[in-house]
């Protein structure tokens, strides 16, 4: 039954992750709104990333922020995901502009 809630919650609401060089950007839908907007940006080159690969967590520390804790089970390809971040987190390109309620891709 609680995987059943938790199931139709994750649909009505459901989160999405856009990383960009050196952001990652934490966006929400919700069943009431036509297009999921930006709720957290997370500058990775200021920030502590770290992945418990026993734990199949990725935590983000920002200075100055609440922490970013991303269980990646629920994600398509988890270990893309991860190293995709990493790699963002390392990045010395500019991040381009993106708009706010536009997933990409």
């Amino acid at each position: 039954m609680f995987g059943m809630v938790m199931g139709l919650w994750f649909r009505l609401f459901p989160t999405y992750y856009r990383v960009v060089p050196g952001r990652l950007d934490v966006l929400r839908g919700s069943p009431f709104a036509g297009t999921p907007w930006v709720r957290e940006r997370h500058d990775l080159r200021n920030a502590q990333v770290i992945a418990h690969f026993d734990e199949d967590t990725l935590y983000v520390y920002s200075p100055g922020r609440r922490s970013l804790e991303i269980d990646w089970k629920t994600l398509s390809e988890p270990e893309e995901f991860v190293k995709t971040v990493f790699q963002a987190a390392v990045c010395t390109h500019p991040a381009p502009p993106l708009p706010d309620d536009t997933l990409l891709g």
